[in-house]
């Protein structure tokens, strides 16, 4: 009995398998009739306006989620949607080349499948979006007025045209939603705006005021022209094109990944208060560009901005540091706000926020990376006093001097195992300064007969300023002396 019954089990599953095959399995259209527009009116719930569209019984009806819905071109009038938060069920809907829909109020379509070859026209009133929360692919024209959106929902490939206010990606969280411009496309609107997880691919023509790309979100350009987007938002997404430019007087701000060159001759302002933006590429900042940077704490990408460039940092233009949320750094802190594989060049102006009394901004261009160190106000001289004579490695008291007949201003005392000895002056003002060295080997603190001293130079002098605030490297030799003429060594 078990082995009969396995039998005809067995049979049923080959039948079914065998109709499914025939008939193309089951499919959303399988028992859709198809209701096609011939309106005399604009109203899509007059029964009038459709042709072959009934009910269950044979009764007329309008579309709704059993029906394939045709708007073919030719007609004397075409369907205006003027409910409110109106929502429109299809199994799938075509728009005809020729043939047009007008949104006259905040509308949903939903369907297995929706394709435009004709045109969707979004009246100019504020919030008048259309939603479609199926598949789209626009192959004619899609036109959201000065104040409405296109939100799309899902997936679809597009060889037409989009304009007008806003075309929007909805934040997908079940899957990745990918739509793909052809060549040939077109999208001409203020705002792109690509909610999470969506993948925008663009192979047609691109212009718009402003593009937002959110978190593991993806646009990609790939048409093979410059892109010369405004006002780029990274949100956390990812903008990949061959190459990117910031033309002067535009900004480019938000956190995420340019994967591509990008030169800079408006702003680039990494992060939302702070945040980072990776170049995935050479950076290059054109003489018109400014790196804007915003420090809030010692932290990079959560606490101030940083821009990682993964290939080479061409430098110029103008680097502009500002304070937010009343942070107010301390002497040492340090902040990495710019790093590269190697670089070129400097910012050629500096505009950096005021510090505490006493306190000042450091610049270094290092091999990887440029840092803001907090350090001492005034000037910086340092290097090293190599001592080449016969009272082994005693102190050596290094003096600054304003003038080398006077006492000095400023003394280090440096000790050295080896004859070397590394000395460094911080926080000095402005000003014309000689550098001197005394080996003072009976303690009383002014050069005596027998006792090892010398001058940096002849004595050579060096001007602290705003544009030159640091020496490094002014070494020099200590020598035992034939004659003294040196001045005390110590500050008076």
């Amino acid at each position: 009995m078990l082995k009969k019954s396995s039998s005809i089990i067995i049979r049923l599953i080959l039948f079914l398998g065998i109709f499914l095959g025939l008939t193309g399995g089951l499919t959303e259209n399988a028992q859709a009739a198809t209701c096609t527009w011939q309106g005399t009116t604009t109203d899509w719930y007059d029964t009038d306006n459709w042709s072959g569209c009934v009910d269950g019984s044979g009764s007329p009806t309008f579309p709704n989620d059993t029906h394939i819905v045709v708007i073919p071109a030719g007609q004397s009038a075409y369907p205006v949607l003027t409910v409110y938060q109106d929502q429109i069920d299809m199994n799938s809907l075509t728009i005809e080349a020729g043939a047009q829909i007008t949104i006259d109020e905040q509308t949903t379509f939903f369907a297995y499948q929706i394709d435009n070859f004709g045109t969707i026209r979004i009246e100019d009133v504020n919030g008048h979006n259309l939603r479609i929360q199926s598949p789209f692919n626009n192959h004619g024209l899609v036109n959201s007025g000065v104040y409405a959106a296109l939100i799309l929902y899902e997936s679809g490939t597009h060889s037409g045209s989009f304009t007008g206010k806003q075309l929007s990606f909805y934040k997908s969280t079940d899957t990745e939603r990918i739509n793909t411009f052809q060549a040939g496309s077109s999208i001409n609107v203020n705002t792109i705006y690509v909610d999470e997880y969506n993948t925008v691919n663009i192979n047609g023509s691109v212009i718009c005021d402003q593009i937002y790309i959110r978190s593991n979100s993806i646009v990609d350009v790939s048409n093979g022209q410059t892109v010369n987007l405004n006002d780029v938002i990274l949100q956390g997404g990812k903008l990949i094109t061959s190459s990117f430019d910031i033309p002067s007087g535009e900004t480019f701000t938000g956190s995420g990944t340019i994967e591509a060159n990008l030169t800079n001759a408006g702003t680039l302002s990494p992060g939302t208060s702070p945040g980072t933006i990776t170049v995935d590429g050479n950076y290059t900042q054109e003489s018109t560009g400014t790196l804007a940077i915003e420090l809030s704490g010692t932290t990079p990408s959560t606490q101030y901005d940083q821009l990682v460039v993964t290939g080479v940092a061409a430098l110029d233009g103008t680097l502009d540091v500002s304070l937010i949320d009343e942070f107010s750094p301390s002497l040492g802190e340090s902040f990495t706000i710019l790093t590269y594989t190697s670089h070129t060049g400097t910012f050629d102006a500096l505009n950096l926020p005021a510090l505490g009394l006493g306190l000042a901004w450091k610049i270094a261009y290092e091999s990887t990376a440029v840092t803001l160190t907090v350090v001492e106000s005034g000037g910086t001289i340092s290097g090293e006093v190599t001592y080449t004579g016969n009272h082994g490695y005693n102190p050596v008291s290094v003096g600054l001097f304003l003038n080398p007949n006077d006492a000095p201003v400023a003394t280090d005392g440096v000790t050295s195992g080896t004859g070397i000895y590394s000395y460094s002056f911080v926080g000095i003002p402005d000003g014309t300064y000689y550098i001197g060295a005394l080996m003072d080997l009976n303690g009383n603190d002014q050069p005596d007969p027998g006792e090892p001293f010398n001058w940096y130079g002849v004595p050579t002098s060096l001007v602290v300023s705003s544009t030159t605030s640091e020496y490094t490297d002014i070494d020099f030799q200590l020598n035992d002396p034939f004659m003294i003429f040196l001045p005390l060594l110590s500050k008076q």
